[in-house]
């Protein structure tokens, strides 16, 4: 082959690749904006997350100034979400702790007592259960309706012997 053509193929060559490294710098640059782009949304998130981490604490601070004989509502909830993990992983000795913290903490929800009721059933502890679920029950009025009628039937399914 001729240096001419050598040449010519040479060019050719040079300008597809210088070509494709125009291509690839466009998608490089693409790229690059769609990184930003989701790093801004993160962000948007991240700051959202904690604006509503800043309320709940303000929520639960101004909720643990309770009257005498009010609820800590703050403590109930935390209490009450550790006792239903410790509950799914069949841990029920400490279920009933964290569930007396919450009744404790709210001693006239009825919601507090239904789920140390629930923990003292998993355990095999019916005669604490039946007290706990009649409690609920006494409790379970006006909003908190829902709760009774479900302590109603736990009791109903114990007194039944299932």
């Amino acid at each position: 082959m001729s240096l001419k053509w050598r040449g010519v193929f040479l060019a050719a060559a040079l300008g597809g690749a210088a070509a494709a490294l125009g291509c690839a710098d466009n998608l490089a640059e693409i790229n690059s904006n769609q990184l930003q782009s989701q790093q801004k949304q993160i962000d948007d998130l991240q700051h959202q997350i904690d604006s509503l981490k800043q309320q709940q604490n303000k929520f639960y601070a101004l909720s643990s100034q309770m009257a005498p004989g009010g609820c800590d509502h703050g403590v109930m909830h935390d209490a009450t979400q550790r006792g239903n993990d410790k509950l799914a992983a069949r841990d029920y000795e400490a279920a009933i702790d964290y569930f007396e913290d919450a009744a404790s903490a709210c001693p006239n929800d009825a919601g507090a007592e239904f789920n140390l009721a629930r923990a003292y059933e998993a355990e095999g502890e019916r005669d604490q259960a039946s007290a706990h679920y009649k409690r609920a029950e006494r409790l379970g009025v006006g909003p908190q309706a829902g709760v009774g009628e479900q302590a109603r039937a736990a009791l109903s399914r114990i007194e039944a012997g299932r």
